[in-house]
């Protein structure tokens, strides 16, 4: 089973979430879930990458060509894919997944997340589970604004249902 991780190209605040996206890669690996994840060693996604490197497991990095001079890719993985638009990034990682797993992030992943969420309300991709890792709530306004846009009818409620959120403190 293949496992996108969408995250933070960035480290974030605190060290809780480098922490814990090293620990999901070595429990990633432990599982035999390979990862697919952006490519690059920088922030979260590099962390979650070290951790299933480290526990030798299987690394999918999909990095857009010539398009970020402050975040490195890590071309020493299982198998790593050049695509020459942040688009053609999007559809591979979404294409290659079996389920989605969200982790602290910006907007990058955001746009991720809702891209995710919108096709498959559309049935434009075929549903898949999606999990929210929500540490010490930091989603929880984002969920709270789904489940708004959906009792306003912008949304169906489909789009709150798909994903699945956890809590970690």
């Amino acid at each position: 089973m293949k496992l996108v991780v969408f995250c933070g190209a960035r480290y974030g605040k605190e060290k809780k979430y480098t922490n814990l996206a090293t620990e999901i890669g070595e429990y990633m690996a432990e599982k035999r879930l390979g990862l697919v994840y952006g490519g690059s060693f920088s922030g979260l996604m590099g962390a979650v990458s070290t951790g299933v490197l480290a526990k030798n497991g299987h690394v999918t990095g999909i990095y857009p060509r010539g398009l970020f001079d402050d975040e490195l890719p890590r071309e020493e993985v299982s198998e790593f894919i050049y695509t020459e638009t942040m688009d053609e990034r999007k559809q591979l990682l979404i294409n290659k997944s079996d389920a989605y797993l969200i982790l602290p992030g910006g907007l990058g992943t955001l746009e991720e997340l809702s891209q995710v969420l919108c096709s498959i309300s559309i049935g434009l991709i075929p549903k898949k589970p999606i999990g929210i890792l929500d540490i010490d709530g930091f989603y929880k306004p984002l969920v709270d604004f789904l489940i708004h846009a959906a009792d306003e009818e912008f949304i169906d409620q489909i789009s709150t249902q798909l994903a699945e959120m956890k809590e970690v403190a």
